[in-house]
């Protein structure tokens, strides 16, 4: 039990289960967080690997598309060069007149021709190799440009990629063209070309589809491929085919997910394409199981080891629990005692103090370590007799508002005690508490005393308006009876008695002004103020009637600026709490006037060392109409209450018979009007 001063109940400092509890949640976060981790760069992983082979075949493909267009078009630039030197070969022996229809076949089928024409300048065969063959369907297509005189000579391809042909000018006129069939390089293009790759590269293991695509739908693809998106439909294909580059994703593929790279090039005929590759994902699920394994195995693994590990340290815990558990106990409630705000003071054994918490050294000004570990000195405060009798007597004792002197002044305190007893019945400890009422009595006064004012002040009232009609009606009597009426004997006691009403009755009526403005005062009209030269100028107003009695009287103020003061109404109750003092102030006395800062308030006292105020009137002081002066109204006090209340602050009084009084005004140093 930690106690105020060097005392303190030592203990051992064992882990709590609930942060067991949480080392093992974290740890198991940790270990959670790396699998998991661990898992999704692994997919990661196998997915980037996967992206680099779909880029490798990619280009494999259409570097090989590249290649073979290229071979394409130099086999077919070397066989319309050899038609066209067979071409003119033809018409040199046609211009020699070596070129009859039996010399024409002849030399036809030396060049490997598929056939071999003379035409006239209108077009027309005159001359045929093959006869029996018809004419080629491309012929006039090809001689046109020749027979026209705009080319000596011209090459074309027809039936695309089966049939060349060259021809020439004639020098007779006409034209000689040579056809050959290019069958055999056709299929070179088939098993050389784009298909070859696209069936290889689609055969490979863990190949789902290779596919050549454009606008119009599937160009080419690999067996089995029934049907894949379109670039119309499909946004991520059409990113793809008109930005040039390459993208890879995950797609359906005949009821099963597959990964696809895409990539563009252009047609021979500057058309855009696209090459579509789906790779199979039989080695992305399988390292996802692995993973997913690895992850369930390390995640098993280590609850069997955080059951074994917590079970262990929860043993061990409790053997530390059961042999400690009542040194913390002690321990935890010695720390709440210790911060407790009302005072707290024990006794234990043979009367040796055991517990002073600091609000005890605060409230009774005595010092732990003066009192702790010593036996029960009734002597050393106000709290110590009591706490004697109670464990001297074994009986609680409560006194529920006890006025105490303390370091400080007076206060108002609710004291209790309690006894514990042993299995013998003897007193083991007793436990005093004392609760500082002193702030709470001053609100109850305080609030007692503005409720009982603001009634005896509606009642002033009432009675007040009451009153000063007949009493007017007195006064104006009394008036005329002066002014209008000569008694015919003792006319001088006659006016004398008529002035003596006049003047009863104007002094009355004063008195029932200064009730009505009790019941009804003015509204106050607070500003900032700076609180020395206020207090120095009040004090100017009282100094001279303070000298005419011969009383002493000093002003002391600490600078401060008062957040909201009605200087007027605040110089007024100043001036009743100081004619107060001096009526009690007898020549040759003093008078103080001072203004302190205290926390969050000022202070402002009217301190005398006159003859005091009797206990049984200290409690009426603020009442209305109570007066132990002769001729005094009652109203000074009540009105200088009602003057410090309307800036929220308060009046408190210290003063005991024969020693004086103290009157304290407290103004908060926040705006609280």
């Amino acid at each position: 039990m930690k106690t105020t001063g060097s005392m303190r109940f030592p203990h051992k400092r064992s882990l709590p289960a609930a942060t067991l509890v949480a080392i093992t949640a974290i740890l198991f976060a940790l270990f959670s967080a790396f699998a998991v981790f661990e898992y999704f760069q692994s997919r990661r992983d196998i997915l980037s690997l996967m992206r680099q082979e779909g880029a490798i075949l990619l280009d494999a493909l259409r570097e090989g598309s590249v290649r073979t267009t290229l071979a394409s078009r130099a086999m077919e630039q070397r066989m319309v060069s050899d038609l066209s030197r067979a071409a003119r070969f033809l018409e040199e022996m046609d211009s020699r007149g070596l070129l009859d229809g039996r010399a024409l076949a002849r030399f036809a089928a030396l060049l490997d021709l598929n056939q071999a024409i003379v035409l006239d300048a209108r077009g027309r065969a005159i001359k045929r190799a093959f006869p029996g063959k018809g004419l080629p369907a491309g012929l006039n297509a090809l001689a046109a440009p020749v027979l026209s005189g705009g080319d000596s000579a011209a090459t074309g391809v027809f039936r695309p990629g089966t049939v060349y042909a060259a021809a020439v000018r004639r020098r007779r006129g006409g034209a000689v063209a040579a056809f050959a069939e290019g069958g055999d390089f056709a299929a070179f293009r088939r098993e050389a070309g784009p298909g070859r790759l696209v069936r290889e590269i689609g055969g490979r293991p863990g190949v789902a589809y290779v596919a050549i695509q454009d606008t119009a739908g599937i160009w080419m693809a690999s067996s089995g491929v029934r049907e894949l998106s379109s670039v119309s439909t499909d946004s991520f294909l059409g990113r793809v085919l008109h930005g040039g580059a390459s993208g890879s994703r995950m797609i359906p593929f005949e009821e099963r997910k597959v990964f696809e790279i895409a990539g563009s090039f252009v047609f021979e005929n500057g058309e855009p394409g696209l090459f579509r590759i789906g790779l199979e994902l039989e080695a992305y699920r399988r390292t996802e199981r692995n993973a997913v394994l690895r992850l369930a195995f390390i995640a098993l693994a280590f609850v069997c080891a955080g059951v074994i590990g917590f079970g262990l340290l929860v043993a061990g815990q409790n053997v530390k629990l059961i042999s400690e558990s009542f040194t913390r106990f002690r321990t935890h409630t010695g720390e709440i005692l210790e911060n407790l705000e009302d005072a707290v003071a024990a006794a234990e054994g043979e009367g040796r103090i055991t517990v002073f918490n600091k609000a005890a050294v605060n409230l009774f000004g005595v010092e732990a370590k003066s009192v702790l570990g010593h036996s029960i000195d009734p002597g050393k405060g106000p709290c110590f007799p009591i706490l004697f009798d109670s464990w001297r007597t074994g009986k609680a004792v409560t006194q529920p508002r006890l006025e105490c002197p303390v370091q400080g002044g007076t206060k108002v305190l609710f004291l209790r005690t309690s006894v514990v007893h042993g299995t013998s019945g003897k007193v083991d400890a007793v436990i005093l508490v004392a609760t500082d009422l002193t702030t709470q009595t001053g609100l109850e006064e305080e609030l007692r005393r503005s409720e009982k004012l603001k009634a005896m002040g509606e009642l002033a009232s009432g009675v007040a308006h009451e009153i000063r009609n007949p009493l007017n009606a007195v006064g104006m009597i009394a008036q005329r009876f002066l002014k209008e009426f000569t008694p015919k004997q003792d006319e001088e006691e006659y006016r004398n008695l008529a002035r003596t009403v006049v003047g009863e009755v104007k002094r009355t009526n004063d008195i029932v002004q200064r009730f009505l403005r009790f019941a009804s005062p003015p509204p106050l009209s607070p500003a900032p103020a700076d609180a020395a030269p206020f207090l120095v100028e009040a004090g100017k107003v009282f100094e001279s009637s303070a000298k005419a009695r011969g009383v002493k009287f000093s002003v002391s103020s600490e600078a401060a600026t008062l957040p909201c003061l009605d200087a007027d109404a605040m110089k007024q109750a100043l001036l009743n709490l100081l004619s107060n003092a001096l009526d009690a102030t007898p020549a040759g006395g003093r008078i103080v006037l001072r203004g302190r800062l205290k926390a969050k308030e000022y202070w402002i006292e009217v301190e005398d060392d006159g003859g005091g105020i009797p206990d049984a009137d200290r409690d009426r002081i603020f009442d209305l109409y109570f007066t132990t002066k002769p001729e005094g109204t009652g109203l000074g006090l009540p009105l200088a209450h009602q003057i410090v209340q309307g800036h929220g602050g308060r009046i408190d009084v210290e003063s005991a018979s024969g020693k004086g009084a103290l009157f304290r005004i407290r103004l908060p140093m926040e705006d609280k009007t």
